[in-house]
């Protein structure tokens, strides 16, 4: 479907799917080199090293309820983490790659609807996830709901630093794009609504989730709606403000806060933080995060000024493209989602 006289500056953020090579094949051939990158060449740093450890005499089963767990083996934990996380790095990577020769449209175009990547939102969404990430945490101690231990352990702390600070962004940053920008994008244009891949993204990326050593400890029942919730938050957030820069942020700061500050023992990232939940509660837990994200959605609706949320549900018009034209006698500048300039936040 090929786009006449589109203004890049004022397209929302769901209209860049249709854009530039928009034909099932070019999605298909996209999802084939993100599996190459991802799958292929991301697996490669963690066989290398486990063939390696291997000749050394450790155990390679020991890895097997926990890849990201890898300290029984001789690995410092950051290592670990980095060389499990590997393909969520590369899989980013393709992306920035590749958006462009397969669909003739920039990597930016999964990152926002605004002019350009809003890092004021990105941050504000760091730093106000993160005060209610330690709300919870303070509350969950005090009451006694939750049990917290002092576990910290300065030896391999900075290695755990620069991995929390370098890594996890990107691998947060992958599926952000993945699910919340391509995919999002890509139902989207399937079935011009924004509900509908609001729930499906959702329940893929819940699902994803399902083999996690949490769910396994603590049964489906428990911890998936959590999953599950996450992607309904982030689904919102990136529908309401028209990009993933609040999504992104919110999600980046809860892994760097699960890895260096609380953790729990049956977490998927396995580290010495500075407190470890021994006494998990996934019903408190759940309650706990619909509540933050709820007051999180709330104060962007208000510093961001978004308007009503029956957006949600409103059918995504058709940018002028060679199907419609005709239809149009004046052609009309597209505006964004919001009344406001996005790209000055």
């Amino acid at each position: 479907m090929k786009l006449h006289s589109l203004n890049l500056l004022n397209v929302e953020f769901f209209n860049y799917a249709f854009q530039g090579k928009t034909k099932f094949r070019y999605w298909l051939l996209m999802f084939l080199l993100l599996f190459i990158f991802a799958e292929v060449l991301g697996s490669l740093p963690f066989i290398a090293v486990m063939a390696i450890q291997a000749t050394r005499g450790f155990d390679l089963h020991y890895s097997a309820s926990n890849p990201m767990d890898l300290t029984g083996m001789g690995i410092p934990a950051s290592v670990g983490i980095m060389l499990a996380m590997m393909p969520f790095v590369l899989g980013f990577v393709a992306f920035v790659i590749f958006m462009k020769p397969v669909h003739q449209r920039p990597f930016k175009t999964l990152l926002t609807g605004a002019r350009r990547f809003r890092w004021k939102r990105f941050f504000w969404a760091v730093s106000v996830w993160l005060v209610l990430l330690a709300a919870y945490s303070l509350v969950a101690h005090l009451t006694g709901l939750e049990t917290f231990h002092w576990s910290f352990n300065s030896k391999g702390f900075i290695g755990l630093v620069l991995v929390a600070i370098f890594i996890i962004p990107l691998q947060t940053g992958f599926e952000e794009v993945l699910f919340r920008g391509y995919l999002m994008q890509g139902f989207a244009r399937l079935t011009l609504t924004r509900w509908v891949p609001l729930i499906v993204t959702t329940l893929i990326f819940g699902s994803l989730h399902f083999a996690n050593p949490e769910v396994q400890e603590y049964g489906a029942w428990m911890v998936m709606p959590q999953y599950l919730w996450f992607g309904l938050f982030f689904g919102i957030c990136t529908i309401m403000d028209d990009g993933l820069e609040l999504a992104w942020g919110a999600h980046a700061i809860n892994n760097i806060f699960g890895t260096l500050f609380v953790t729990q023992e049956a977490s998927a990232i396995p580290t010495k933080a500075f407190f470890t939940i021994t006494k998990y509660n996934p019903s408190f837990d759940i309650l706990a995060l619909v509540a933050i994200s709820l007051v999180f959605i709330w104060l962007a609706a208000m510093r961001f000024r978004w308007g009503n949320f029956s957006l949600l549900f409103k059918r995504i018009h058709l940018p002028l493209t060679e199907y419609n034209q005709n239809e149009i006698i004046a052609e009309p500048e597209i505006q964004p989602a919001k009344s406001i300039d996005n790209s000055s936040y």
